[in-house]
This record gives C-alpha cells, structure tokens and sequence, in this order.
C-alpha cells in the first residue's frame, strides 16, 4: 500500500496536534496530599466480651491501589484545579524496632504521579516527596551535626524516599521536584540539631544526589528571637534549599473572618506572617534560600485548632472563600502555596470519642484524651476539598465545596460533558466521568475504553483537534487502500 499526498498531510497534521501542549497559565496553588480518605467503620474483629475491640478504626495502608478511591483517581481530582502537591512521607513503618517489609501506601503515590505524567503530560502534576519523622526513644538518631547516625527506619525512610524521587523522574522528568525532610518536628534545639545531622548524613551517602532539600515546619519565626534553640534554626536554614512554611489563619484573624462572613482577615494573617518570617531570614540569615507556604487552609466542618474558644468554626463557605483568597495571592505574587488539604483524612478525627468531651469507651485512655480538634467533632479530619463516602473501595468523592473549572490547574476550560471537570484536564471530554476513574493508569478514563484499552468513546480519546484529525486519517486511510484493492 502506498500513501497519497493527502494522507502525509493529514498524518503530518496529526502528529503536530499530538504534540501541541494547550498553553496553561501558571497556578502557584497546590495541595497538601495524602491519600487515607476512608470513612472510620466498626472493627471487624469485634467481640462483646472485648473492650479492645469495641473501637472503631479507619482504613490504612495496602488499600488505596485500586478502586474507587485509587490514588490514581484521586490524582486525577486534583489535576482539575492544580498542578503540584506536597507529600508527607515514603511510607517505611517501624516493626520491632525495625523497618517492616512493606510500606503504607504513601510509597505508592509518587509512581502513580510518574506514570500519569508520562502518560497525560498535558495536566501534568509535580511533587516534593515527603520523608516523615521516624522516633526511637524520642528522636530520630543519635549524634551531633556533623556526626549523626539516624535509626535504622529513620534510614530507611530516607532512602526510600530518595529512591521513589529517583525512580519518578526516570519515568517522567521533573516528576519530583525535592525532599522534604521532616513534617513540624523541629521544636527544640534538640530536635533541630538531629535533622541538621539527618540532612548532613544523607547528603554524605548521596553525594551525587542534587534534588533541592526542605524542611517543612510551623515555629520558623523563632529565628527573629535570640536563644540556643533560634541559633540551631539558623544553622539549619544554611544547610538547605528551601524553607517550608505551614502557617495558619491566627485565632483572632478566624473570628474576624466569621464576623465578618469572608475570610479576608485570615488570609491577611497568613500572608503578613510569612512576609516578616522570609523578610527577617532573607535579610539575617541566608539570601539565597527559598520559601514556600507548605500548609495553609480552613476546615470545612468540626472544631477548629486555631478556634481558642473551642466552637465549631469549620465551614464550607468561608473555606472556599479562603481557597481563593490565597490561590489569589499565591499567583499574583509568583509563590508557591499548599492548600490543606486536597482530601479530608477522617482517621484525623478521633471516632471513639463521644460525646465530645466525655471519656473513651475504656477508662483510662492509656494516653490521655485528643485535644480538642482531633475528637469526633474534630475539625483536623475535615479538611478537604473533597471527601470520600465510604470506608471501602467502592464509594464516591465528594466535592466540599466548588471551585471553577481550570485547565488542568490553569485558566478556566469547556465541558463539553458536562461531569465538571474542564475538557483539557478530562481524561474522557467526550463521555461524562466526574470520578475520573482510570483503571490502568494510562491517562484514558475508564468510560473511553474498552476491555482491551482500546477506545469506546471514539474522538474523547483525544483531545480537540488531535480527534478531528485523527478521524480524517482514517477516513483517508480506508479510500486510497478502496483504491488499490
């Protein structure tokens, strides 16, 4: 069979639209991510005769890899309105005091980034990988600065982590975008020495290693005063890249925006922290280091922490208000923002507790009641834009709240379906699929393809003018092989 010229054309133009990328304006506003959305449900292993299980428990590792509430679909969720999150672990546990032989589903997110990058590399999602504080006998090793020995799972957290950066950026460039070691632990000189002392010993273990480092914590502002404890902050600020900052809304700041029915007054709060936080250290302590709002929200349900009267503040609307409010600043003024959270956790929520301030169901509660923000009526489970019904794998995600449509993160997209979710960012646009489910991770939703991957929706599998075009190859295709028959 040979092609006529009206075929290279075509051929020709569809290679062009395949590799035309829709121009997406920069969105500056991320999401704080981590995948345990299930509901809490009733311990299976209950016994009447049991205290012990008559408490309640919520789903947790070596769940989240398939169904309804993948992290593949989950991922999908959040590339309608960003394209960048921030992650909290590698997923090591300790077992007997070392680390177990599988790991929390945390370990799963960044190649189900990778993959999905590679195969949309239109709605592109980019990453800090986490590495979470692993404690023996209160700390994460032993040792000075200059000559720290982490434990043996704060190791292999580290390692971990490193190699789940390593290997997402080897299927898809730029997946991961740095390390971020340690999630609000550094409180004392102590604890801000010995992560000193874990960043310094990985960076002598992976000498070659060059992804940017940060440490991600709420008490940076403790630089501006004077002491042992702002001294080792200091110190450890000049051992890395970038300094993340979780910065909340002020308990004032909060009643201020409920009085008021917006949430201009907390947004004015975080922003004006974080301007005297990086002010006082670009200007003292180091020039070059670079900032970056890592955690930031309002619930939208429960009592809040930052609440001091203990009343229940969360509330969708003022969160949504306070979602574009930052997004709003975080991209007028070209900084990196990380919504709390994409999906609310509720094991971050306490169910056995009831009512709110009575005791557990099995007095004494070895360690004591949760403060108030993490019991039944807790706002710290509530923080998402979306939440999941169920506490298995079959349930729906649920929007909190609504944002506008967004091309993949960017300026606002078509919906040529209808499911809410921008044609750009869609991964069927001609089907409608608000669950976005993708079954194979191969960046075609579930409703587009058959039972062999092949298309069952026909031009929603591509994009725009691709489809249009890829039609008219075909079309072309079937005469000129009519015409050598």
């Amino acid at each position: 069979m040979r092609l006529n010229v009206s075929s290279i054309v075509v051929i020709a133009t569809i290679a062009a639209a395949l590799q035309t990328t829709p121009a997406r304006a920069e969105n500056y506003c991320g999401f704080s991510y981590g995948p345990f959305v299930g509901q809490w449900y009733n311990n299976p292993h209950y016994n009447p005769s049991d205290p012990l299980s008559q408490f309640l428990t919520a789903p947790w590792g070596g769940s989240y890899d398939a169904g309804s509430w993948s992290i593949s679909n989950q991922l999908n969720l959040i590339a309608q309105h960003a394209t960048r999150i921030n992650t909290y672990g590698a997923g090591v546990f300790g077992w007997n005091g070392a680390p177990a032989p599988n790991y929390y589903d945390t370990a799963l997110i960044a190649p189900t980034v990778a993959a999905r990058n590679a195969a949309s590399p239109t709605s592109r999602i980019t990453m800090y990988q986490g590495i979470f504080q692993q404690l023996e006998n209160g700390r994460i090793g032993t040792g000075g600065p200059t000559s720290f020995t982490p434990n043996s799972v704060m190791a292999a957290e580290t390692d971990k982590a490193l190699a789940l950066a390593d290997s997402a950026n080897t299927t898809s460039a730029n997946t991961c975008v740095g390390l971020v070691f340690t999630n609000e632990f550094v409180h004392d000189e102590t604890s801000t020495s010995d992560v000193r002392g874990l960043i310094n010993w990985y960076k002598t273990q992976n000498p070659t290693a060059n992804l940017p480092i940060a440490v991600r914590n709420e008490s940076w502002g403790q630089v501006m005063n004077s002491g042992p404890y702002p001294d080792q902050l200091k110190a450890l600020i000049l051992e890395i890249n970038i300094v993340m900052l979780n910065i909340y809304p002020s308990p004032d700041s909060v009643r201020a925006s409920i009085a008021a029915g917006n949430a201009q007054a907390a947004v004015d709060n975080v922003t004006g922290t974080f301007n005297a936080w990086t002010t006082f250290i670009h200007n003292n302590v180091s020039g070059s280091v670079r900032f970056v709002i890592s955690e930031t929200g309002w619930p939208v349900a429960g009592v809040w922490f930052e609440d001091g009267s203990g009343t229940v503040s969360g509330n969708p609307t003022l969160a949504k208000d306070f979602y574009d409010r930052i997004k709003t600043w975080a991209n007028a003024n070209q900084t990196e923002v990380y919504y709390f959270e994409a999906f609310s956790e509720p094991w971050k929520s306490n169910k056995n507790w009831t009512p709110q301030n009575g005791p557990f169901p099995i007095p004494p509660f070895p360690y004591g009641p949760p403060p108030v923000y993490q019991r039944t009526d807790g706002a710290e489970g509530n923080y998402g834009l979306w939440s999941y019904s169920s506490s298995s794998a079959g349930g729906t995600f649920n929007p909190n709240f609504q944002l506008a449509l967004s091309t993949c993160g960017g300026e606002p997209d078509a919906d040529s379906d209808g499911d809410g979710i921008g044609d750009n960012c869609d991964n069927c646009p001609s089907r409608a699929n608000p669950g976005q489910r993708d079954a194979n991770n191969n960046g075609i939703g579930d409703a587009c393809e058959g039972p062999l991957g092949i298309g069952a929706c026909g031009t929603g599998l591509l994009p725009g003018s691709a489809a249009i075009v890829a039609v008219a190859f075909v079309t072309t295709l079937r005469k000129s092989m009519r015409r050598r028959r």
